[in-house]
């Protein structure tokens, strides 16, 4: 088999593994966008805000990723890095379910948002200083599951500044912009 065509089935698997996890419940590169774009603003809770909870799951009283969820990151990988959104502040906020002591969950609940921002810094390259982790420990359970459910265990994705990254976005689209209009005389 030659190299384009190795290229051509691994885009082809690469696009199925999407699929199939879009259909488990996780998010695609174009929902995760969608979701953080600042340009369209909705109402979220606590007022405008964008943000984006992942099927990033992790073991009980761990922040090691759980088979499954690596693909999830490297879709909010790929959803930061390949887009205006890289250019924008964003907060991972880590969550526990309410098993163990308070300062057991606020400490777990970093590492796991921590644990998110190594791997979007080491793998895509993203700058660590617009990557903002913070731990909610078991502050912010989801409504209407059991406080020990697993579904607790997670990352949820936000701006940190809708107005500063709507900016950003703006900035660079002008900057672009300004280049491609560019005219040099002779």
């Amino acid at each position: 088999m030659n190299v384009y065509k190795k290229i051509q089935v691994a885009l082809l698997l690469c696009g199925a593994t999407f699929i199939a996890a879009a259909e488990n419940g996780t998010k695609t590169l174009a929902e995760i966008e969608a979701a953080l774009n600042p340009l369209d603003v909705v109402a979220n809770h606590g007022g405008v805000r964008r943000s984006i909870d992942l099927n990033i799951r992790f073991a009980l009283n761990s922040a090691q990723l759980q088979s499954g969820s690596d693909q999830q990151v490297l879709a909010l990988g790929k959803a930061i890095s390949e887009s205006e959104l890289r250019l924008c502040n964003i907060m991972l906020i880590g969550h526990t379910d309410a098993t163990g002591s308070d300062q057991t969950n606020m400490a777990l609940s970093q590492a796991r948002a921590n644990t998110i921002k190594s791997v979007l810094v080491d793998q895509f390259g993203l700058d660590a200083n617009n990557l903002h982790a913070e731990g909610m420990g078991e502050l912010q359970l989801l409504e209407g599951l059991a406080t020990n459910d697993p579904r607790h265990r997670r990352v949820e994705i936000t701006l940190a500044d809708v107005d500063a990254c709507k900016a950003a976005m703006q900035s660079q689209s002008q900057t672009e912009e300004k280049s491609t209009n560019m005219q040099i005389q002779w």
